[in-house]
């Protein structure tokens, strides 16, 4: 079964942030909207997917928009970075799935709707650091991270279950003492997200919200996960047994999100697990 060792070579095998990204997100760091454009311009599959994703329904525009320029412009600087952290998880997407039943496209549609709903949650609240507007996208990377470490396991870890009810999470924790979260946030570190992203995710695999910062924002992260992996289509891809939901570690902000976001289907979802 999975070792400590693998996961170590699998977090090797991650590629290094690539320079586009690594140069995109200095300008816009420095609010040169311009630059970063050309950047990203300049690297076609970054310029592509940048087209694709954000002329999917939930980002809103009524017309296509194709020039990165413009793009930008429209995003601007905090919502352009979130979508460079959304493309640079994009490059490590399975070839093809077997732990899931996903394709690409699906998985790129599930990023679409978490990103949306969590930029709903962020002005819900008040909030516009780009560090936490971006930090979701850390998040969905765990679904990456289950999917290469399981696949080869995949035929011992259907005997398991046979036998015992156990998501993919509590699996990982019970050979390897770590969790998929405390992954991404590894993986996270090497392509230099921000310190408190890598917090958010280890916190969030502890349901820790002691943090005066993020803490209730650990809590949103864990309902909007849930609440897009209880949608038909990706239950009937497999990720309900992505890992354990907790009702009660989200109680205190569920009406919140409610408003926000959702309705009670994930509290139905989770009950007949």
């Amino acid at each position: 079964m999975i070792k400590q060792q693998q996961i170590i070579e699998y977090i090797k095998k991650i590629p290094p942030l690539p320079n586009s990204i690594k140069l995109s997100l200095e300008y816009l760091e420095k609010g040169d909207l311009q630059n970063a454009a050309k950047v990203a311009q300049d690297d076609k599959a970054l310029s592509n997917y940048l087209i694709d994703l954000v002329n999917k329904p939930y980002f809103g525009f009524k017309t296509r928009v194709e020039n990165i320029n413009q793009i930008f412009g429209i995003l601007g600087i905090k919502t352009a970075k979130q979508i460079l952290y959304s493309y640079l998880i994009s490059t490590i997407a399975p070839k093809s799935w077997k732990v899931f039943n996903l394709t690409n496209k699906e998985f790129y549609k599930l990023q679409s709707e978490t990103i949306s709903n969590w930029n709903k949650i962020l002005k819900y609240e008040n909030r516009d650091e780009d560090w936490l507007q971006s930090s979701i996208n850390f998040v969905l990377l765990s679904i990456f991270v289950a999917e290469e470490i399981f696949k080869d396991n995949f035929e011992d870890f259907m005997i398991i279950k046979q036998v015992k009810e156990i998501n993919y999470d509590d699996l990982l924790r019970k050979f390897t003492n770590m969790s998929l979260l405390e992954i991404a946030a590894f993986i996270s570190k090497k392509w230099e997200a921000d310190k408190t992203i890598i917090s958010m995710l280890k916190d969030l695999s502890k349901k820790d919200a002691s943090n005066k910062n993020y803490g209730k924002f650990v809590k949103y992260m864990h309902l909007l996960l849930f609440y897009q992996l209880s949608k038909p289509e990706f239950m009937k891809a497999g990720l309900n047994d992505f890992m354990e939901f907790d009702p009660n570690f989200v109680e205190d902000i569920f009406e919140d999100f409610n408003k926000i976001v959702g309705t009670m289907e994930i509290y139905e979802t989770s009950n007949q697990t």
